[in-house]
């Protein structure tokens, strides 16, 4: 019991918390489906699969707790191989809730991880629309959620932090709602699960998605809407950090489909064709990134700042879901309380955005 204390007091679990938490991430990285969707993403894009152990490695050591920090470091000092490729990282480093500096945290990458192999292997094989793809996705992160949540459930509680996806009542905005597969996502977290000594890591960050359905080797980021040109670039005009989601999906079924890959709206030139697996990482890497590095994603002050930066260039109706991951179990009703404020304001700057566009084509 005194060790249990003493392990509470420095990490926030105690010895048989640690041991069912560690337990549980090793068996899931154990999984047919997670063994296989590495496997996939291994064999076909080695390149990939290498740039996203080197972002986890790299820019989200911030997220890694004093333990954690220490023991990358020893890693890389004493046994660099048993984490040169991602599943060694994912099974030495990152299977650890130790390791992390909030728990909610570690929750969210073997989350998301989890929903990524999901879409991957169950729902991207057979040819699917991008709205049908991209609500797939986020019912098994909010699915997810929920299991990564119950396994430390205690020591969460012990914090007043807790970890779930939350979608937002989008019919607040009025008019029609979108039926292409574009999301927004919030993470709200609030630093409260954070271990003892460590300072907690608040932050507010909103995210848009464009979803795209594409084949080896391209796909096509050239669509043009008659008001607000390209995509391209109205969504490297939003206030948050945006990007397109790519999704290995089309006219016929896909043996062996890659994971869903992110790719930052700066890292696509032109309007025209991009390369999925160039500078691209998974959705789990993604979200830390956005939470932990400073430069990837701007971080709003609150949550009408976060639905503002959302909405400053995204009509109401064009995003065809908008979810909050935070570790405030009521965050949704929050989110839904301040949109239906501001619907009005964006409804009229939608007006506004319509008669310039009206204006522009009239001459």
């Amino acid at each position: 019991m005194a060790e249990d204390g003493a392990l509470r007091e420095a990490f926030g679990l105690d010895g048989n918390e640690i041991i069912v938490a560690q337990q549980a991430a090793r068996a899931f990285l154990a999984t047919a489906k997670d063994r296989a969707a590495r496997n996939i993403l291994q064999s076909a894009a080695p390149m990939t699969a290498d740039a996203i152990r080197n972002e986890l490695n790299g820019q989200c050591f911030n997220m890694l707790s004093n333990a954690g920090q220490y023991l990358l470091v020893g890693f890389h000092q004493h046994s660099r191989g048993a984490i040169e490729s991602l599943d060694g990282l994912l099974t030495n480093v990152f299977y650890d809730p130790v390791a992390f500096r909030d728990l909610p945290a570690w929750c969210l990458l073997f989350a998301a991880r989890q929903a990524s192999a999901t879409v991957q292997l169950d729902h991207c094989q057979s040819p699917s629309s991008e709205s049908h793809l991209s609500g797939m996705l986020l019912a098994a992160l909010g699915q997810a959620c929920e299991q990564w949540r119950a396994v430390i459930a205690k020591p969460l509680a012990r914090t007043g932090s807790t970890l779930s996806l939350q979608r937002i009542d989008l019919s607040i905005l009025g008019g029609e709602q979108a039926t292409g597969g574009d999301f927004g996502l919030v993470l709200d977290f609030d630093g409260r699960g954070a271990q003892p000594g460590h300072q907690a890591h608040a932050r507010i960050v909103p995210l848009v998605f464009q979803a795209k359905r594409y084949g080896r080797p391209t796909a096509d980021v050239s669509q043009r809407h008659p008001v607000r040109g390209y995509q391209h670039h109205s969504l490297g005009l939003n206030g948050c950090a945006s990007a397109y989601i790519f999704y290995e999906n089309g006219t016929k079924k896909v043996q062996r489909p890659l994971p869903p890959l992110v790719k930052d709206i700066r890292a696509v030139a032109t309007p025209s064709r991009t390369n999925p697996l160039q500078e691209s990482v998974d959705l789990a890497t993604y979200l830390l990134k956005a939470l932990y590095d400073f430069k990837a994603a701007p971080a709003a002050s609150s949550p009408e700042e976060a639905l503002r930066m959302l909405y400053a260039q995204a009509d109401p109706g064009q995003l065809a879901y908008l979810a909050v991951i935070s570790g405030d179990a009521k965050a949704h009703s929050h989110y839904e309380a301040i949109l239906a404020s501001l619907a009005p304001i964006f409804r009229g700057d939608l007006d506004d955005r319509a008669i310039e566009g009206e204006s522009h084509d009239g001459r």
